[in-house]
């Protein structure tokens, strides 16, 4: 447990070129991952036992992955099932954290084809078979689509966040693009709705 915090902790502390450096082993991956569960698994998304909400130990785990041997460990180990559960829950701010990791963990080679096949495919065919709107990202430079993703996507508008300089000039055009999809109301204690912006 201490290794595995201290490791978090070094996350956000050391530059991005010195995380490189950080490579955890299995068992501190694993033994994250099983807190991560742990907190996912609990009402308010905080593992009491270890004191770390969802966020955090997703944020380290982030920053952990800023290391390529820690990419391939955190897939191997199943990570990539865990945080598309974490999707369809949508907590807003866990969402952010869940899609930054998952953009992180693609930037690795051997991980590009395990991340296609943990799930994508048959998110694809759910939003195929209910004919559901979708807005497709592109996350690595210079890829272009092939196979059953070039079939579904098409001549669609895609907006490109595979480069950090991106995500602020594409950012306002998504949200623009979102509009009221998939918003969900807030309500209050009366029963009555009111707009989230």
């Amino acid at each position: 447990m201490i290794r595995a915090k201290c490791f978090i902790i070094m996350s956000y502390i050391i530059t991005e070129e010195e995380i490189s450096t950080l490579n955890a082993d299995d068992q501190i991956l694993k033994f994250l991952i099983d807190i991560l569960v742990l907190a996912c698994e609990s009402v308010d998304h905080v593992s009491k036992k270890y004191g770390m909400c969802v966020t955090e130990i997703i944020q380290g785990l982030n920053n952990l992955s800023v290391n390529d041997d820690n990419k391939v460990r955190l897939v191997r180990l199943g990570i990539v099932p865990l945080y598309l559960g974490l999707l369809k829950e949508y907590r807003q701010e866990e969402v952010l954290f869940v899609v930054n990791g998952l953009w992180k963990l693609s930037f690795h080679h051997t991980n590009k084809e395990v991340m296609r096949r943990s799930g994508c495919v048959q998110e694809a065919e759910y939003v195929y078979k209910l004919r559901k709107s979708f807005i497709p990202l592109r996350l690595q430079t210079g890829y272009i689509p092939d196979g059953w993703l070039g079939i579904m996507i098409g001549t669609k508008l895609y907006f490109d966040f595979s480069k950090e300089s991106y995500i602020e000039e594409q950012t306002p055009n998504l949200i623009k693009e979102l509009g009221d999809r998939g918003r969900v109301p807030v309500y209050l204690n009366s029963g009555d709705s009111f707009d989230v912006n």
